[in-house]
């Protein structure tokens, strides 16, 4: 029994259509940094986000985020 339902669902699975997943990333993305700017903890996210730029052919943006303790 267990065999018989086993190849109801690949049928069932090859049978149905493929979905086709939009490609990565579909929007920009985001580095947070939880210090202000102008200093080290700004300069290393903006280093980061430029490389990764380069490399994934994406929009990759630094954004800064001061305030509650760097949390």
């Amino acid at each position: 029994m267990p065999l018989r339902s086993l190849l109801l669902c690949f049928v069932a699975a090859c049978l149905t259509g493929t979905a086709h997943a939009q490609s990565w990333p579909a929007k920009p993305v985001k580095i947070v940094s939880p210090y202000s700017p102008g200093g080290l903890g700004d300069l290393v996210p903006r280093g980061i986000a430029a490389g990764l730029s380069e490399r994934l052919g994406q929009q990759v943006i630094g954004e800064n985020r001061p305030g509650a303790s760097q949390i």
